[in-house]
C-alpha cells in the first residue's frame, strides 16, 4: 500500500470503522519504522484535539502561511482541550503533530525544516550521481556518497550531536566527549566521540554495513549491538536485525572514496565483489576455476584508470575474454589460472 492508503486505514481506525484485515495491514506498516509510527500519533493527536472540520481543512490546504496554519491548528486545540488528552513527549508530540497538520493541508515535508521550541533546524542534501562533501559545524567532515541523503543540523545546539542517513557515507567525527555523535539509519544507529568510520545503509540493498578506520563505534539496532575497533566491521541483515561482526583489512572497503583499489594475493570472488560494488554491475564468471585464483594488481581511478583498465588487466592475466550484457553487467568468458 501507499502513504495515503495508510493514512486513510489510521482514520478508519479512529472512527471505529476498521476490519480486521485493514487493522492486520496498518499494524505492519507500523512496525515498520519509527518514522511510521510517529506519523500515526501526529495524525491521531489532531484528532483526538481539535475539531477542524472539512471547510477548513480545504482552505488551510490552499495557504501557504506557515505561522497561520499552525496558530490555528493550536487555536481549535485549546479550544476544545479535553482532560483525557493523550501525553506524548516534547520531541514526539512536537514532530507528530508536526506529521498530522501535514497531512491536513496538503503541504508535504516542509515541517521537518519548521522549528517547533528547541527543536534544531534541519538541512538536507541528495546527492546525484558523485559524492559530496559536507563540513558540519562542529568541524566534522562527511563526504556523502552517490545516490544518498544526509540530514543533518544547521548548527548543533544539544547535548548531543545527531544526524540522518539514507546511503552511504564515510564520517570524520571532531572528537567532542561532551557531545556525543550518533548516525540515525533505518536499519541501525551508530555512536561515536570522536573517530572516523563508514556506513552503508541503501533501502534497496538487503545488509547494511558499518567499518571502522579510527577509534571507536558503538552500533544498535534496537535488537543486539557491537562495539568495533579498527580494522572491524558489522553486517547488519534488514530482514532479521542479525549483526555478522567481521575482522577486516580489506584495503578496497572505502574505495568509493579514495578511488584506489589494490590487490595483494587477493581470491577473486573478493575482488569482482569489490569491483562490483565500485562500478555498480554484476560479474559472472564461465569458468569456476577462475575463483580459485589470486589476483595481485593497483587501480587508481582519479588518475585515468577505468572499467576499461580493470577488464584489460584481467584479460590479461587470466585469458579471458570479458562479454558485454544488455543491461551493462559482464560475462568473463574462457580463461584459467595461468
Amino acid at each position: 500500500m501507499n502513504g495515503i492508503d495508510h493514512i486513510s486505514l489510521i482514520y478508519k481506525q479512529l472512527s471505529n470503522d476498521i476490519t480486521a484485515e485493514e487493522l492486520v495491514q496498518l499494524q505492519d506498516w507500523l512496525n515498520e519504522s519509527e518514522d511510521n509510527r510517529v506519523t500515526a500519533e501526529g495524525i491521531t493527536f489532531v484528532w483526538e484535539n481539535s475539531a477542524v472540520n472539512d471547510e477548513e481543512i480545504s482552505a488551510l490546504a490552499g495557504v501557504v502561511d506557515l505561522d497561520a496554519e499552525f496558530n490555528l491548528l493550536n487555536e481549535r486545540i485549546q479550544a476544545d482541550n479535553k482532560p483525557e488528552t493523550k501525553v506524548i513527549p516534547m520531541w514526539r508530540k512536537y514532530i507528530g503533530l508536526a506529521a498530522g497538520l501535514a497531512v491536513l493541508i496538503g503541504v508535504g515535508t516542509f515541517l521537518l525544516q519548521y522549528d517547533f521550541g528547541n527543536a534544531p533546524q534541519m538541512a538536507e542534501l541528495t546527492t546525484g550521481d558523485t559524492a559530496e562533501e559536507i563540513i558540519l559545524t562542529d568541524g566534522s567532515v562527511i563526504n556523502l556518497n552517490a545516490h544518498s541523503t544526509l540530514k543533518y543540523p544547521v548548527e548543533f545546539t544539544g547535548a548531543t550531536r545527531e544526524v540522518e542517513l539514507s546511503g552511504e557515507a564515510f564520517f570524520d567525527i571532531a572528537k567532542d566527549a561532551s557531545h556525543p555523535f550518533t548516525v540515525h539509519t533505518s536499519f541501525e544507529d551508530v555512536s561515536v566521540l570522536g573517530t572516523s568510520f563508514n556506513v552503508r545503509a541503501y533501502a534497496d540493498e538487503s545488509n547494511s554495513e558499518v567499518s571502522v578506520t579510527t577509534g571507536k563505534v558503538k552500533v544498535d539496532n534496537g535488537t543486539a549491538n557491537k562495539i568495533l575497533l579498527p580494522n572491524e566491521k558489522v553486517v547488519v541483515d534488514h530482514s532479521s536485525g542479525v549483526m555478522e561482526h567481521q575482522i577486516t583489512e580489506n584495503l578496497n572497503e572505502n574505495a568509493w572514496l579514495t578511488n584506489v583499489m589494490v590487490f595483494e594475493d587477493a581470491q577473486m570472488p573478493d575482488v569482482l565483489e569489490d569491483l562490483e560494488t565500485y562500478f555498480d554491475l554484476e560479474f559472472t564468471v564461465e569458468n569456476a576455476e577462475l575463483l580459485n585464483c589470486p589476483f595481485d594488481a593497483n587501480f587508481n581511478f582519479a588518475e585515468g584508470d577505468n572499467l576499461s583498465t580493470v577488464l584489460t588487466t584481467i584479460s590479461k592475466v587470466f585469458g579471458v575474454t570479458p562479454e558485454e550484457t544488455s543491461e551493462g553487467d559482464y560475462i568473463l568468458v574462457g580463461g584459467s589460472c595461468q
